[in-house]
């Protein structure tokens, strides 16, 4: 049988199964949707292209990712915060699986109370 890459391992399935991760975890404290809002810290799905949106009032925590994201991966990752609208765009460059971009997930609801997950 042939299996189409797009289909099993496309960034809405990733998304998915991180959803049910979370929910067999019994966390709560997120939602799916494809609009980044001001007041909640926000992540894109995307492995390849990862972008973490930072509201103003929690510009401090973009230090914390960061170094939450050094421990995480090692030294091999990057990043690089701009302000952009009123809202802050923290872009990552290196590779992250999907487990530690659980892990990732896992982190911002911890520390931000709640987190929106990007259905692009």
């Amino acid at each position: 049988m042939i299996i189409l890459r797009t289909r099993f391992f496309s960034d809405k399935n990733m998304l998915m199964r991180i959803a049910h991760k979370l929910d067999k975890d019994g966390v709560e404290d997120y939602e799916i949707s494809s609009r980044v809002q001001k007041d909640v810290t926000s992540i894109t799905s995307d492995l390849s292209d990862l972008k973490i949106y930072i509201p103003e009032d929690l510009e401090y925590s973009q230090y914390s990712i960061d170094g939450y994201l050094r421990e995480l991966v090692g030294n091999h990752i990057r990043t690089m915060t701009k302000l952009d609208r009123d809202i802050y765009v923290m872009s990552v460059f290196g590779h992250l699986s999907e487990s530690q971009y659980y892990d990732l997930v896992k982190y911002l609801i911890t520390e931000n109370e709640y987190l929106v997950l990007l259905d692009k």
